[in-house]
């Protein structure tokens, strides 16, 4: 179903990257935990290619630590890691929103419309990895015509790791996230840039705060 809406098949190591740092979000591998590539590669019945490429990458998110000696071990989760992530990203994407969506053509305007009814769909049969992904590429297509590479690279930087599956973790969200995606593209169609880029700063706030909210009251953060 994905490849009919044009997103990307996720490689191997990402895959093997989501199932860990679901493991380490919701504890099953709590703080502390040595990650040895050879017991990994295992369990998930792939080499240890992928499996250095995931570690390495939720090494950049700072889920776990690299020690030579040591090797990976899980990281405290901390509030303020969450909060940097978010708060970079309002203070960011909207604006690459207003800059792009000028230059978005007919098709694309199009695209965003059917990902949206896509989206609901999701929503509604609580298909919410489904939805996450389709939500990534909507999102991504919102400011592919920014003109400004450095906000572009810093972007996409901040949507490496958890914020893409937050309508996974968090109920509701994806229900929430879609009322909002709707606005958008209203916005979009009455060429309302500085409304859009009002609701997008509300947007990626709000999930902020209900992600932060969820994982506080799971027990999944340390420390404030």
């Amino acid at each position: 179903m994905a490849s009919d809406w044009g997103i990307e098949h996720e490689p191997l190591f990402a895959k093997v990257a989501d199932a860990l740092r679901t493991m380490i979000l919701d504890q099953t591998l709590p703080p502390g935990t040595r990650l040895v590539q050879e017991e990994i590669a295992e369990k998930f019945s792939v080499s240890r290619m992928p499996i250095r490429d995931a570690l390495k990458q939720l090494a950049l998110e700072g889920l776990i630590e690299l020690d030579a000696r040591k090797g990976a071990v899980v990281a405290g989760v901390t509030i303020d890691q969450f909060q940097e992530v978010y708060t970079l990203r309002a203070l960011n994407e909207p604006v690459a929103y207003r800059l792009s969506a000028p230059h978005l053509t007919e098709s694309e305007v199009g695209r965003l419309h059917e990902w949206v009814e896509r989206m609901g769909q999701y929503a509604k049969q609580g298909a919410t990895e489904s939805f996450a992904k389709v939500n990534k590429e909507f999102h991504r297509l919102l400011r592919a015509h920014c003109p400004w590479p450095r906000m572009n690279r810093l972007i996409d930087s901040l949507w490496v790791g958890l914020p893409p599956y937050t309508p996974v973790f968090v109920a509701d969200q994806a229900m929430h996230s879609q009322l909002e995606h709707e606005r958008m593209t209203q916005a979009i169609g009455s060429q309302d840039w500085e409304l859009l880029e009002r609701i997008a700063r509300e947007h990626i706030e709000r999930s902020r705060d209900a992600l932060i909210d969820h994982l506080v009251q799971g027990g999944y953060l340390s420390g404030d």
